[in-house]
């Protein structure tokens, strides 16, 4: 599995160092969870709120991580779980989906969603 960003790429230079990936490296084996490139060092167990029929039918569709549930529950909503060790990538996630979905953990998770929703709340400007 490769991953580049061709038009990011800029003042490309040759260089006598090279680097060899052990044998037994295997970038799948690593990372925990499908939303990006990165691995983090901790591995975090996630609940997710989905809210709207949409984005669960969407949300679905992929598999984000090998252990991902969902548990519908009594008011309409679906709890997903799943573990992962891609912490920033997650936020980003739950951060596109907007009103549709919202974290319950880890705390941390929950925490980070908060001040980012409240610093956008900031910047809304009410004119009449």
């Amino acid at each position: 599995m490769k991953f580049y960003n061709v038009w990011l790429i800029s003042n490309v230079r040759s260089h006598e160092e090279t680097f060899t990936l052990p044998e037994d490296f295997e970038y799948t084996n690593r990372v925990k969870g499908n939303f990006g490139r990165y691995i983090g060092d901790e591995t975090y167990e996630f609940r997710i709120r989905i809210e709207s029929p949409i984005t669960l039918n969407w949300v679905r569709t992929y598999k984000w991580a090998e252990d991902q549930t969902f548990a519908p529950q009594a008011d309409g909503s679906t709890i997903m779980t799943f573990t992962s060790n891609q912490y920033y990538p997650v936020l980003n996630w739950v951060m596109s989906q907007g009103q549709w979905m919202t974290p319950l953990a880890p705390e941390r998770l929950v925490n980070d969603w908060q001040d980012h929703v409240q610093t956008m709340a900031g910047k809304l400007k009410v004119e009449k």
